[in-house]
């Protein structure tokens, strides 16, 4: 995946040296405080991604600049740093090739190199120590170094023992990837910080330097560590201002018209994330130079990068295999969520299945119940039709009679006429009960059960109605006249006791 970004720009301004202090050279611009803004001639003011004014030391410059970058290294993304300005500006002490100290031994004066080095092999020690603490296996890391210079349009090995011989170095793009490569340029395997300083101090000592009025030690040359824009600084400047045009149209980009733009083609406007460092002079004799590098870093902003993640045929073959198996695993989550949703209708099926099942169970029970109670109440009815109809044919007046001839004295008449008669004085043991009327008699006999049962309900209940009736009728066996009959003349005869007793 591609990301888009801005070559990031900050400006460093030098401090004064002691003779330009001693001098009382004029200064030619002021940092906003706070913002990173800088005015030049009072009148115009720049705004970039970092300003930092002649007390910063070098130690904020790397931890605010340079930092992320080689972070961002180890995810494999190219990362380039290069100091532009005019000679004496401090480009050199910035990037800190006159100072080779190791962890041990640096000062607040190490500049970027130094400690970018220190920094890439503290965190390989730091990945190696997470992986042993998590027991997974210690990776291995293979690191190399090249170091060439630029004098005159001429490359020039300076890890190369002959570099001064006729070995040419050419230039030349990767056609699949797209990259700048190098062809005849040597490489030196290095596992230390020591040992990268070291290759640098040699390539350093091998440099073109010549006295100029600003630096007695003047680079004549760019370095890949060490771009001292010098005699191709016209034409970094004619890509910078082809690649930053503020309308944001790029047409042709003359990337050829220099081997240090060539060099630097995939840190401008190509594959890499790249801060550029402009190193500008604070003295007002230095304004126009300083004003010239302060529109080319501005322009520079404005470059956009296609910054992408290298990764070797191997590691991207297993990039490949871990994106297809994560496609995999998200189509099997899929189908594992819609065999779950299945499964949940099954459910609901089953559950709405079984509820109507239990419905029509228990519908089935109702009309079952309701068709027995229908029968229980047909039989109820027919029975009762058939008690009537038996009193009736009791009751024709064959043998009027107002008399029943009873050898036993129990027996009582109400006011309407009907008379009662128990059989025996013991209830407990009665087993006939005779109900009479003045037209006839009827006959009921009661079992000793009933009789308990009945006497039973008495003591609680002098009388009974609708339901409680029905449900001692139903108990017993009996029709609900025959209860009532059966009451009317247990409160008849409990009357006479009481009469008696008087």
């Amino acid at each position: 995946m591609k990301d888009i970004e801005n070559v990031r720009v900050a400006i460093r301004i030098r401090p004064q040296s002691a003779n330009e202090h001693g001098e009382n050279v004029p200064l030619c611009q002021t940092v906003s405080p706070g913002k990173p803004q800088l005015t030049i001639s009072r009148n115009k003011t720049f705004t970039y991604d970092y300003v930092f004014d002649q007390q910063t030391s070098q130690e904020a410059v790397y931890d605010q600049c340079v930092h992320k970058l080689v972070e961002g290294s180890f995810d494999g993304y190219n990362a380039t740093v290069f100091a532009y300005g005019q000679t004496g500006s401090g480009k050199t002490y910035t990037m800190g090739t006159t100072s080779f100290e190791t962890a041990g031994q640096q000062t607040n004066a190490a500049g970027i190199i130094p400690r970018a080095v220190q920094q890439f092999f503290n965190d390989i020690n730091e990945r190696r120590k997470t992986a042993r603490k998590a027991g997974k296996s210690i990776p291995s890391f293979e690191i190399s170094v090249q170091f060439i210079e630029l004098y005159n349009e001429e490359l020039i090995d300076l890890l190369s023992s002959k570099r001064h011989s006729s070995a040419r170095i050419t230039i030349h793009e990767h056609p699949a990837r797209h990259e700048i490569m190098l062809h005849g340029v040597s490489s030196r395997n290095v596992t230390s910080p020591e040992g990268i300083l070291s290759a640098l101090k040699e390539g350093a000592r091998g440099r073109t330097t010549a006295a100029t009025n600003k630096n007695q030690q003047s680079s004549r040359s760019h370095a890949i560590f060490t771009l001292n824009i010098n005699q191709s600084r016209l034409a970094l400047g004619n890509v910078i201002s082809a690649l930053g045009r503020a309308n944001g149209q790029v047409g042709h980009v003359p990337y050829r018209d220099s081997k240090l733009t060539r060099l630097l083609q995939d840190s401008l406007g190509g594959n890499s994330r790249t801060l550029m460092i402009a190193c500008v002079s604070p003295n007002e004799p230095d304004q126009e130079e300083t004003l010239r590098s302060l529109k080319y870093a501005n322009r520079a902003k404005n470059i956009k990068n296609e910054v992408v993640a290298n990764q070797h045929s191997f590691s991207k073959l297993i990039t490949e295999l871990k994106l297809r198996n994560q496609i995999l695993e998200d189509r099997n989550q899929i189908l594992e969520d819609r065999n779950q949703i299945l499964e949940d209708r099954n459910q609901i099926v089953e559950a709405e299945l079984l509820e109507w099942q239990t419905g029509k169970k228990r519908r089935r029970s109702e009309t079952k119940m309701m068709e027995q109670l229908a029968k229980t109440k047909q039989k109820i009815l027919e029975t009762e039709a058939e008690r009537d109809n038996i009193l009736n044919q009791m009751a024709a007046p064959k043998k009027p009679q107002n008399a029943f001839n009873m050898s036993h004295e129990s027996v009582a008449v109400d006011k309407t006429g009907q008379k009662s008669c128990n059989l025996n004085e013991n209830v407990e043991e009665d087993e006939l009960l005779v109900a009479m009327n003045p037209t006839g008699y009827d006959s009921i006999r009661f079992t000793r059960r009933q009789t308990l049962e009945l006497e039973k309900e008495y003591s609680e209940h002098r009388y009974v109605y609708g339901l409680e009736r029905m449900e001692l009728a139903q108990r017993l066996k009996l029709s609900e006249k025959q209860v009532e009959h059966w009451f009317k003349n247990r409160r008849h005869r409990s009357g006479k006791t009481l009469k008696k007793k008087k």
